[in-house]
């Protein structure tokens, strides 16, 4: 088994398998740009940030005590205010 082969597994054991993780995460950020057409609050970098939160909160579905994703979403919240502002939409 290949260094990539070991993460995969490792990362599936972790976060679950990967086709159904892709999938369902495709599908979230589907979903939010979707929802974003016609928004007038738009700042740039926004919506991947958005998108890098809801891979966060997928891994934290499928394994809610992962301390790295936790980790990662109030780090991910916190650039997302910053982006904003302080929480001052445009």
């Amino acid at each position: 088994m290949n260094e990539a082969d070991e993460i995969v597994k490792q990362r599936a054991g972790e976060y679950g398998e990967p086709k159904r993780f892709f999938k369902a995460y495709e599908a979230i950020c589907n979903e939010l740009d979707g929802y974003r057409v016609g928004s007038p609050y738009r700042v740039d970098g926004c919506q991947i940030v958005l998108q890098m939160i809801a891979l966060k909160l997928l891994r934290l579905t499928y394994n809610p005590a992962h301390k790295d994703s936790i980790t990662d979403l109030k780090g991910y919240t916190k650039i997302l205010e910053e982006l904003t502002n302080d929480g001052k939409s445009k």
